[in-house]
């Protein structure tokens, strides 16, 4: 028997959910909705500093929470930063300047390089060899299209694809590298 999950990796975008502020889809070609992204709702007054940006997303049975910490000098001036995943995979994303690239490292031991393209619109994430598991490219503001997603065939059999996908939305999204409302 096929894993939904996976005969459904082809023609791949998330999309805004024209309902909720801050609600994203990631929907197949048939327009089924296959993961989401929630944005918790920001505080009334907030400093990017301490603005965590919590989001909550969900792909079948797995389940995480997404925030942004910041710390020290290069945290304060909104340079550097990392995210911390818990839910079905627990892990930590090192980040360099603005989201640019770093390296998420899972609890059971792997870990993935993100490179989020200073000079083109291409976002991608790769194994540790350098071998690419997921493109992200820009979407249509005119489809309520945030980004598109590529996932390659040798991905799509990782368990974490899902988490891969998600937190390259949530990236993108603070990289400003994408649609939204």
């Amino acid at each position: 028997m096929i894993d939904p999950l996976l005969s459904a990796v082809q023609d791949l975008r998330w999309v805004q959910d024209g309902v909720l502020p801050g609600s994203h889809d990631l929907r197949a070609g048939d327009g089924a909705s296959i993961a989401t992204v929630r944005f918790e709702p920001r505080p009334t007054i907030s400093w990017s500093y301490t603005d965590r940006r919590r989001a909550r997303a969900a792909c079948g049975q797995q389940h995480w929470d997404l925030r942004i910490e910041r710390s020290g000098i290069m945290g304060l001036l909104g340079i550097r930063a990392s995210v911390r995943v818990s839910g079905s995979d627990v892990g930590a994303f090192a980040a360099g300047a603005f989201f640019l690239t770093g390296i998420l490292e899972l609890s059971g031991g792997r870990s993935f390089r993100w490179d989020g393209g200073m000079e083109r619109s291409r976002s991608v994430f790769e194994d540790a060899s350098g071998q690419l598991l997921i493109g992200f490219e820009p979407g249509s503001m005119a489809e309520r299209i945030n980004t598109y997603l590529d996932v390659r065939p040798n991905a799509a059999y990782l368990l974490e694809w899902p988490l891969l996908a998600v937190l390259g939305l949530y990236l993108r999204l603070a990289m400003s590298k994408t649609f939204r409302q």
